[in-house]
């Protein structure tokens, strides 16, 4: 991940992921189809949580209408600006695989929104714009619209 800023510092997680001495075996099968990552180990905390977590992301990186490429901007940006190393990381290598370019990916890790196309610029600002006030504006809103 590129540099964070001091606010950026990741906090260690609350939460550990947990060990295959915790999984029943339906949770085990489960995490060997998916990936033993951190996000979903720490989700087998609640195997039912865990499962109905797969069908929610499942369609949010296979199954939604956004572009693959738009997703991976805004998950990027959103990871850099919450300071989550590992949210970034994991999508840097998805981003690779959808078209980003490692320039762009670490130009979502900076403070600028300049050289960005103006669609790829609006979902930079909506990114940007939810971390910083919850909310859009009504002008990214209306980018986003027309583009989307």
């Amino acid at each position: 991940m590129p540099e964070t800023t001091p606010s950026q510092t990741p906090a260690p997680p609350r939460l550990a992921p947990t060990t295959e001495a915790d999984w029943d075996d339906e949770t085990t099968a489960l995490l060997d189809s998916l990936g033993r990552l951190n996000i979903f180990t720490t989700l087998a905390h609640h195997p039912k949580l865990l499962k109905r977590w797969m069908v929610f992301g499942a369609h949010i990186l296979a199954k939604s209408t956004l572009p693959a490429r738009e997703r991976e901007i805004v998950i990027l940006r959103t990871g850099w600006r919450c300071g989550c190393a590992y949210e970034f990381g994991q999508h840097t290598l998805i981003a690779a695989t959808v078209g980003i370019s490692e320039e762009e990916i670490s130009r979502l890790a900076t403070e600028s929104r300049d050289g960005w196309p103006e669609g790829d610029e609006a979902l930079v600002a909506a990114a940007d714009e939810l971390a910083d006030d919850r909310r859009l504006t009504d002008e990214t809103w209306a980018r986003l619209e027309r583009d989307l």
